[in-house]
């Protein structure tokens, strides 16, 4: 009988070359396809919540403005009683500039008040969009087809908290 030698395997090393070519590929396909978008940011405060009543008086020169955002329509109050003064229709093509216009009446109506806020009051319904739109009509100071970005309205925006019924 005869003894066959036993001659080991040569084991042969995986090739990485064409793996690593396609993903060096992908990758460089991936950068290509992103979307690079500018993200802007929106100036706003935090409520301030206090369990201890305010110690201001109660004075009428204060604009105090507060707009209660709702799906058909926005509502403007002026004053710490929350005196209701305008109401813009959002059946309008318009109603945005309608209300940037009567921000400015009203800024220059209370000159005397150095409070430069407004608080704004959403429906939990409104979409984020129509909230934006609304803080930048409020915001910004637009004369007759031109935006002044530079000059601000009100400088302060706060959003209201939402209160579930």
């Amino acid at each position: 009988m005869k003894i066959k030698k036993r001659v080991p395997d040569k084991t042969e090393r995986l090739n990485l070359v064409p793996i690593m070519d396609a993903v060096f590929i992908f990758i460089f396909f991936l950068l290509f396809s992103a979307q690079f978008i500018k993200i802007f940011e929106i100036e706003m405060n935090a409520p301030v919540v206090s369990e201890r009543p305010s110690e201001n008086k109660e004075d009428e020169s204060l604009l105090q403005l507060t707009l209660k955002l709702d799906l058909k329509k926005i509502e403007i109050f002026t004053g710490i009683n929350k005196k209701l003064v305008k109401t813009i229709y959002k059946d309008e093509n318009n109603y945005l500039e309608v209300l940037n216009e009567y921000m400015i009446i009203l800024k220059n109506e209370y000159p005397e008040d150095k409070d430069d806020y407004v608080i704004i009051n959403p429906a939990k319904y409104i979409n984020y969009e129509e909230i934006v739109k609304t803080i930048e009509s409020i915001q910004l100071l637009k004369i007759k087809d031109k935006t002044d970005v530079n000059k601000k309205l009100f400088k302060q925006v706060v959003l209201e908290p939402l209160i579930e019924n």
